[in-house]
């Protein structure tokens, strides 16, 4: 909730795109209708204040027609339908844009207060089903969370990170709160061992003196630890990977992989949200003005709790989405953009390559800074994929 009011729209974005297609959105009103009727948490707003708020499902998902003529979607520009807010007290917290323009494309938007990614990727698979006409089995409402699964593993919480991190833009110009995304497609690159070969590519773009501070942040399903569990729910955790350590290594992308191997194998993801429970009693205005002002002083000192948060998402089966007159030949995750963060990375694959969604501070991202390092990092991508094929 905190995050949702500092930095709008603290929302997941999932782009579907298909170079043909015939959208019609009273088609998609009547899937989405039967996907909030079978698949608790599509609906939810909060009410209540402080450790007694509690989510209620009381506003239904809604479709909206957009004019996405203008929009190339390599940024965010002749897009302005991305940046309106899914606000959790009023609602809706999930709705679905119909794009129209030279490129159909579905938008699936969900509040990153309500749902992480993988929540939105389940809600995704469950409308393509339901726009086929197939009855979907109702997923049985769980009212578990992000921070009683994690205390349930028994883990210490984390201690707050030191900002004493370097960025991977280099020098902050503006301190400026506002965020701005780029996208970059890497075709014919596999996304095996992605996650490793991107932390050592961003720790070298650091300045030499500055490398051995670098700390990524990885996000963490925290559905691994309940077998069988579907849940639409923010289940995500966090491990910091102090990746500036293991450049020296001779094989630092093999170093990477083996420290998250360990951070996993001891839940170090579930840390985090113990950290964050203890938070549940604090106003949601003072959580906000706190996270403002630890925003204003890392982009004024230029030092971060991370030097980028790496969202890895794998390869995206793409095969369950289909619907008649829609099939999807492209899906990408737009990241919630946080004026606190230095670099919000989304990685995914296909079968045609990967695809780079990265969101930056204005004040890291500006003069084209933004465009040219996820070119950059899209081009070394490139080059490792080919050396190793």
């Amino acid at each position: 909730m905190a995050g949702a009011r500092l930095a709008r729209p603290f929302v997941n974005q999932l782009v579907l795109e298909s170079p043909e297609g015939n959208l019609h959105a009273s088609d998609w009103e009547t899937a989405l209708s039967h996907v909030a009727e079978t698949t608790p948490g599509l609906g939810l707003t909060l009410s209540g204040a402080l450790g007694w708020a509690r989510w209620t499902d009381r506003v239904p998902p809604k479709v909206r027609v957009v004019d996405g003529r203008g929009w190339s979607g390599l940024d965010g520009g002749g897009a302005p339908f991305l940046t309106s807010d899914l606000d959790p007290r009023t609602g809706p917290t999930t709705e679905l844009l119909v794009v129209e323009g030279s490129t159909p494309r579905l938008v699936l938007r969900t509040s990153h207060a309500t749902m992480d990614g993988r929540g939105t990727w389940l809600v995704a698979e469950r409308l393509f089903a339901a726009a086929r006409g197939q009855v979907l089995d109702p997923i049985p409402a769980s009212l578990l969370s992000d921070e009683e699964l994690c205390a349930q593993l028994g883990v210490s919480p984390e201690t707050s990170p030191i900002s004493d991190c370097p960025p991977a833009l280099g020098e902050v110009r503006d301190g400026q709160l506002a965020t701005r995304w780029v996208r970059r497609d890497v075709p014919r690159v596999s996304a095996q061992g992605l996650l490793a070969r991107v932390c050592v590519l961003l720790a070298r773009e650091v300045s030499s003196g500055d490398r051995g501070r670098v700390r990524i942040d990885i996000p963490v399903d925290l559905r691994r630890h309940r077998e069988m569990l579907q849940s639409t729910a923010n289940l995500t955790g966090l491990i910091r990977l102090p990746v500036g350590r293991l450049l020296s290594e001779r094989d630092a992308e093999s170093a990477v992989s083996d420290a998250l191997r360990s951070s996993l194998s001891e839940n170090e993801e579930a840390r985090f949200c113990v950290m964050a429970r203890r938070m549940r009693w604090l106003p949601l205005g003072l959580m906000e003005w706190g996270g403002r002002r630890s925003a204003g002083q890392a982009l004024s000192q230029g030092r971060f709790s991370t030097t980028a948060t790496v969202s890895n998402l794998g390869r995206l089966d793409l095969t369950p989405l289909n619907a008649p007159g829609f099939t999807p030949t492209g899906a990408w995750f737009i990241p919630p953009g946080s004026p606190g963060l230095p670099l919000f990375l989304t990685l995914s694959g296909s079968s045609q390559g990967i695809t780079l969604c990265g969101a930056a501070p204005l004040g890291l991202a500006d003069g084209g800074r933004l465009e040219a390092f996820m070119t950059r990092l899209g081009h070394s991508l490139g080059e490792d994929g080919r050396k190793t094929s």
